[in-house]
């Protein structure tokens, strides 16, 4: 299983220049998507290409000569049918097949009261095209599971955190095609 993990203390990236390094104590950070600054012209950091079980930097996480789920934007490292709030930061990022099934998660941090942040995912949960398989609309949390066909399938929770900030998960998952039996 391979898995790639970004985390980042800035606010959600807007391009692939805006985000962060996730490992950047292992590596100087990325001057363009693939590219290092002390890499060798021809060398895979250089290409953008990971040499088989080398790893390579696309949308500010690391991969093992995995492909990106189809339905992450490769230079915001985004989910492109789950927005992230537009105040939120970036706290952590997984993207990656976990036994088979292509997933990814963000989370991010805001200090927007829940209720806005609420209002804006039950727009934008519409506005993709999910369906609603489960709602929970608390005080404390906002948590919507959702399903989009036989094969996609999202979670968003929002939630208030100590000290009064949110927390926002967003997981996302496509599964494999059945087998035509």
């Amino acid at each position: 299983m391979a898995v790639a993990q970004a985390g980042c203390e800035s606010k959600a990236p807007t391009s692939g220049a805006d985000v962060a390094n996730a490992n950047s104590n292992e590596s100087p950070p990325p001057t363009a998507l693939g590219s290092n600054a002390n890499s060798a012209p021809g060398d895979s950091a250089a290409t953008g290409q990971a040499a088989p079980g080398q790893e390579q930097q696309v949308g500010g996480a690391r991969t093992r000569e995995e492909k990106l789920p189809s339905f992450i934007d490769p230079k915001t490292g985004e989910i492109k049918d789950l927005p992230s709030f537009p105040s939120a930061r970036r706290t952590n990022a997984m993207f990656g097949p976990i036994q088979g099934v292509q997933s990814g998660m963000l989370v991010l941090q805001t200090n927007t009261p829940i209720e806005k942040v609420a209002e804006f995912y039950e727009k934008a949960i519409k506005k993709m095209g999910w369906k609603v398989a489960s709602a929970l609309r608390d005080p404390e949390v906002y948590k919507w599971e959702l399903k989009k066909g036989e094969r996609d399938e999202a979670l968003v929770q929002v939630k208030k955190e100590t000290g009064g900030r949110i927390s926002i998960v967003l997981s996302r998952l496509e599964k494999p095609p059945q087998p035509k039996q």
